[in-house]
C-alpha cells in the first residue's frame, strides 16, 4: 500500500475542495428551484469555462513538474494501453468549444439557456468521448496489422509517438460530430457489410439539430399563452435504400385534439421519397397554454412503408 505524505494529502484535499466548491456554487445558486440552473447567463459560463481550463492546466503542470512525486505514481501509459494525456486533451477540447460558444453568443437575446447543462458537463463529457475515440482509433490501426510502439511490451516508444492520439482526443472533445462520424464509420465497417447482402438494405432515419445527432428535443421553460417556440430539425436518410413517402407526425402525450406540440414548416411529409444521403427539414413548435404551469411531453414520429418500425424522438417542455 502506498502511503501519502502530509503535503500529498493536502494537495489531494485541495483538489477535492475545488471541485466541491464548483458544485456548491451551482447548487446553491439554484436553491430549491432546480430550473434556475437553466437561467445562468453567458458571464457565468465564461468564468466557469475559465475555471475548468485553469484547473486542467494546473493539473498538467503538477504532473509534468512531478509535484509531490505524482508522475512517479501515475504512469504516462495507464494500464499499459491508455496515454494519460488522452482524457486531458479531450477535456481541454471540450472546454475550448464551450468558450467558443460563449464568444459567439455575445449579443443580448442570443443566448440559449437550453445548453446550460451542456456547458457544465464539458470536461467530463470530453474526457469520456476522447477515451472511447482513442480505443476506436487503436482498433482501426490494429485492423491494418500494426501495433503502436507504446502498446508493445518492451517497445521503443517516444513521446512524439503519442502526438497523433492527443490531436484525435482534442478534436473529438472540440467537435462531437467528429466522434459521431467516427462511430458511424466503424459501425458500417463491422456490421453493415457483413449483415446486409447487396440490394437488401433498409432506409435509416437520423434526427439532427445544430449539426449534432439527437434523441430528444427539450424546449425548456416557456411562458404559457405566449408566442410559440420553434426548433428546426434536419431529418436524414442514412440507410442504403430510399425512404418512400415519409410522413412526419407530432403528438402530445395524454392530449385529446392536439396539444402544445405541433408542426411548423414540414419539408418531409408529402414531398416525395427521401433518397439515401438526402436531408430535409421539419419545424417543431411548442406553445403551452396560459394558466397551466406544468411539464409537457410528446413525440415526433417519422413513418414510411419502407420502415419496419417508425423512427421517433421524444419532445419535452414546461409551461411557466
Amino acid at each position: 500500500m502506498v502511503s501519502l505524505t502530509a503535503h500529498q494529502t493536502l494537495a489531494i484535499l485541495a483538489g477535492i475542495v475545488g471541485f466541491v466548491l464548483i458544485a456548491w456554487i451551482l447548487v446553491s445558486s439554484a436553491g430549491r428551484d432546480r430550473s434556475k440552473l437553466m437561467n445562468f447567463n453567458r458571464d457565468f459560463f465564461f468564468w466557469l469555462s475559465i475555471t475548468y481550463l485553469a484547473l486542467l492546466l494546473v493539473a498538467a503542470g503538477m504532473y509534468m513538474g512531478n509535484f509531490y512525486g505524482v508522475k512517479d505514481r501515475i504512469p504516462v501509459i495507464l494500464g499499459g494501453i491508455l496515454p494519460i494525456g488522452v482524457p486531458w486533451f479531450g477535456a481541454v477540447g471540450a472546454v475550448v468549444i464551450s468558450l467558443e460558444g460563449v464568444f459567439q453568443h455575445t449579443q443580448e437575446g442570443n443566448w440559449d439557456d437550453r445548453y446550460s447543462y451542456w456547458h457544465m458537463a464539458r470536461p467530463l463529457f470530453g474526457a469520456v468521448l476522447a477515451i472511447v475515440a482513442f480505443f476506436i482509433f487503436l482498433l482501426l490501426i490494429g485492423a491494418t496489422g500494426q501495433t503502436p510502439a507504446f502498446a508493445t511490451p518492451g517497445g521503443d516508444s517516444q513521446a512524439s509517438d503519442l502526438i497523433v492520439y492527443y490531436v484525435v482526443a482534442f478534436l473529438v472533445g472540440y467537435r462531437e460530430e467528429t466522434f459521431r462520424e467516427l462511430v458511424k464509420r466503424v459501425t458500417d465497417l463491422l456490421f453493415v457489410k457483413t449483415q446486409q447482402p447487396p440490394g437488401s438494405g433498409l432506409p435509416a432515419v437520423t434526427f439532427e439539430a445544430h449539426g449534432s445527432g439527437i434523441e430528444r428535443v427539450d424546449f425548456g421553460p416557456v411562458a404559457g399563452g405566449g408566442a410559440a417556440v420553434a426548433t428546426t430539425l434536419s431529418i436524414s436518410n442514412t440507410g442504403p435504400a430510399a425512404l418512400t413517402a415519409p410522413v412526419a407526425i407530432v403528438t402530445t402525450d395524454n392530449a385529446l385534439g392536439g396539444g402544445p406540440f405541433s408542426k411548423g414548416n414540414d419539408r418531409v411529409s408529402s414531398h416525395g421519397d427521401l433518397a439515401p444521403g438526402e436531408t430535409r427539414t421539419l419545424e417543431v413548435l411548442f406553445s403551452p397554454p396560459a394558466g397551466d404551469p406544468k411539464p409537457f411531453a410528446g413525440k415526433l414520429t417519422v413513418s414510411s412503408a419502407a420502415l419496419p418500425v417508425p423512427a421517433d424522438i421524444s419532445l419535452s417542455g414546461a409551461a411557466v
